[in-house]
């Protein structure tokens, strides 16, 4: 099924957003309202909780790979907390210089 046709309750509102008059971030927020009918909020708490948190669901996988990346080439040290939590600090003696996109 696609992402549109399990929000078939905001169909009206689809067809414009496929017609690229809604901006393209709508879809995200009627995704959003769609999974979490009874959601309300003002704007600052829709950029903390709700954009937040896919942004969160989105970005964690490329996250986890960049940060076992840059601790397997040196970059970073990574430390186990007694709580069970992973923390990420720069490893100075490792770190470049300068950072580029090379290698």
């Amino acid at each position: 099924m696609s992402d549109f046709a399990s929000l078939r309750v905001f169909s009206p509102l689809l067809r414009e957003s496929q017609d690229g008059r809604l901006p393209s971030f709508a879809l995200e927020i009627l995704r959003y309202l769609r999974e979490h009918p009874e959601a309300q909020d003002t704007v600052d708490g829709i950029m903390v909780w709700w954009v937040s948190e896919r942004a969160i669901k989105n970005w964690l996988p490329q996250v986890q790979k960049s940060l076992a990346a840059l601790v397997n080439r040196g970059y970073l040290e990574k430390h186990a907390a007694a709580d069970g939590r992973t923390f990420y600090r720069l490893n100075q003696s490792q770190a470049p210089r300068q950072v580029s996109s090379r290698k």
